[in-house]
């Protein structure tokens, strides 16, 4: 909002179109539309009540599983997401659908790690968001805690869930062999 002594200085009108510089070497000119302070206040008093806004932002809609075999499998089973916590509620949406808790670390201390091995169920391992001490970390850890465990390279949706179906399977075969 310009001051007084700039609206008086340069006898700015109301609704006028102002050139404004920048830069004094580089003048970039734009077109500012204005509305005097005092007339902005009386008009803001005349107007009409505002709508309800809608919300803003997009709303997600739930994930429809691709892989209705391995729903059984995966209920009510916790899995551990190895990587990158950026796209955690993104992919949350996934074992949601398929009625499974999902938790995430995304950087490595062995204890704290090997504490949340033991409370998983499944392991997946998000590649391009962990080093390789860290993914190998993760593998050997899951190894001798007998965690199934899968990779995808990238934060989407539909590699995360093949993953998720890949350590399902893996589940699924590790639980008939124990029972043999």
């Amino acid at each position: 909002m310009p001051t007084h002594e700039e609206i008086d200085k340069y006898d700015l009108k109301v609704g006028q179109i102002v050139d404004v510089s920048w830069y004094a070497s580089n003048p970039g000119t734009i077109k500012i539309v204005w509305i005097h302070p005092e007339e902005a206040a009386d008009s803001q008093a005349e107007s009409k009540p505002e709508k309800p806004k809608k919300p803003t932002g997009n709303t997600p809609k739930p994930w429809t599983p691709n892989y209705a075999e391995i729903k059984p499998i995966v209920s009510g089973k916790t899995v551990l997401l190895v990587g990158d916590s950026v796209y955690t509620e993104n992919l949350r949406r996934v074992t949601d659908a398929y009625d499974a808790t999902l938790t995430e670390v995304d950087s490595i201390d062995r204890e704290r790690f090997e504490a949340m091995v033991e409370s998983a169920d499944m392991l997946i391992i998000a590649l391009h968001y962990v080093s390789h001490r860290d993914s190998n970390l993760a593998v050997d850890l899951a190894k001798a805690h007998g965690l199934t465990y899968a990779t995808f390279n990238q934060h989407a949706k539909i590699p995360f869930e093949i993953a998720l179906r890949t350590a399902a399977q893996r589940y699924e075969a590790a639980q008939v062999n124990a029972e043999e």
